[in-house]
């Protein structure tokens, strides 16, 4: 009898580089699976020993929902497309990229949807044994992959929220902290952000004679990008860009960039977290881009209600 992975499991297993790029089976459906006759000890689980249960299963009829020791079940009687899951072992698959964010946009807000999105996009993964936090990665996913792919599913529970988070994510981050000072500056002031125009991500700009003498190479890149304007923002910090190597490298990206007429606003998650300073830099971002800022108490609460649910995520 076959196992199928889904929601905060496939989350976490997708994250592994080994799992996360294997190509989706075209033609496996969902099997009907009684939770109460899933056999463990038949199953070759090995592949789940990094994951803390519960497990999250899936099963196809109402009536196959049961409490079990170590698995959450979830119910799913929509017609999967094809490419719905990758096989494991022939008696374990796990929910593709598009699907795993399909279900997991049921249980997390539109911000932590799009920030989801956006690592599963992005050109990185979580990685704990790193000081950093992260692993460069190839995205799992292109935001095209997941359009078409929610454009083929019908009656899909989290379909409607995946794509209205779909609507406001980008590719090409390379941190979840990039991620989430981009939103906290970026989206729609419904959501507490500041509503500034979308930037490019991570933006390769070569540099002059003078420039590569002082990064050591013929580009740079720049966190945060709005190329018409000349004006960047750079993370540094926690959690990416994080050693004090890194740190004296994100400045002297800035004096490299400086020498290129490109004006560079360096952020940290401090900065981001304290009210005053994360008004600050939109200040100056606002002065960059000739946008004016949102005002009101309640867009206050809102955007640092954003930037505690965001950092709050990205850091348990």
């Amino acid at each position: 009898m076959a196992i199928f992975l889904g929601h905060r499991t496939a989350e976490l297993l997708l994250n592994q580089p080994s799992i996360g790029l294997l190509d989706p089976s075209p033609d496996q459906e969902l099997e009907h699976c009684w939770a109460s006759q899933l056999d463990f000890g038949h199953v070759d689980l090995s592949v789940l020993e990094s994951i803390s249960k519960p497990f999250d299963i899936l099963v196809s009829s109402q009536e196959e929902l049961r409490k079990w020791e170590g698995m959450h079940c979830h119910l799913c009687t929509a017609q999967l497309p094809g490419g719905s899951f990758i096989e494991l072992t022939q008696d374990v698959f796990v929910a593709s990229p598009a699907l795993c964010l399909i279900q997991r946009a049921q249980e997390l807000t539109v911000p932590q949807s799009i920030a989801l999105i956006e690592r599963f996009c992005g050109n990185y993964t979580l990685d704990k044994k790193k000081k950093s936090g992260i692993t460069e990665r190839k995205p799992l996913l292109t935001l095209d992959d997941l359009r078409s792919y929610m454009d083929r599913c019908h009656r899909l529970r989290g379909l409607a929220k995946m794509r209205r988070a779909c609507f406001y994510s980008l590719e090409g981050s390379a941190s979840p902290m990039e991620t989430i000072s981009r939103l906290v500056f970026c989206l729609p002031s419904q959501f507490g952000g500041f509503g500034f125009p979308a930037p490019l991500m991570n933006y390769e700009i070569g540099l002059n004679d003078l420039g590569r003498r002082i990064v050591g190479k013929d580009f740079i890149r720049i966190d945060l990008f709005w190329k018409e304007h000349d004006f960047g923002i750079e993370y540094q910090g926690k959690y990416a860009h994080s050693s004090s190597t890194d740190i004296a490298a994100d400045i002297a990206r800035q004096l490299a960039a400086e020498r290129k007429g490109i004006q560079l606003q360096m952020i940290t998650i401090e900065q981001l977290r304290e009210q005053a300073q994360r008004w600050e830099v939109a200040r100056k971002i606002s002065q960059n881009l000739g946008v004016s800022l949102p005002m009101g108490k309640d867009f206050q609460f809102a955007n640092q209600r954003l930037v505690d649910e965001l950092i709050s995520a990205a850091t348990s």
